[in-house]
């Protein structure tokens, strides 16, 4: 009984994860938009590690620039939108 109620809990954190996933590319934010957010050249396709590096690049400038307040959760979520519609895109 144990075991299944593990299964359940994981298959709800996975789907949770998933939706959670497909409403930020619902976002309507477009493939040019993302490349413009993290910087990168319009030209370029960007492959799956140039994206997470960008992106994190730009998150630690962000809590770096703003250590004395907190990180703007705008453009965090950004940032992360960006990285998620890229990732898609390579993929």
């Amino acid at each position: 009984m144990g075991g299944l109620c593990l299964l359940v809990s994981l298959l709800g954190r996975s789907l949770k994860s998933s939706v959670a996933e497909y409403a930020t590319l619902l976002g309507a934010m477009s493939v040019p938009e993302a490349k413009k957010i993290l910087n990168l050249p319009e030209t370029q396709k960007p492959s799956l590690a140039s994206v997470h590096e960008r992106a994190s690049l730009l998150l630690r400038r962000n809590q770096e620039r703003t250590s004395a307040f907190a990180p703007s959760a705008y453009l965090i979520g950004k940032i992360e939108s960006a990285r998620v519609v890229l990732s898609a895109e390579v993929e």
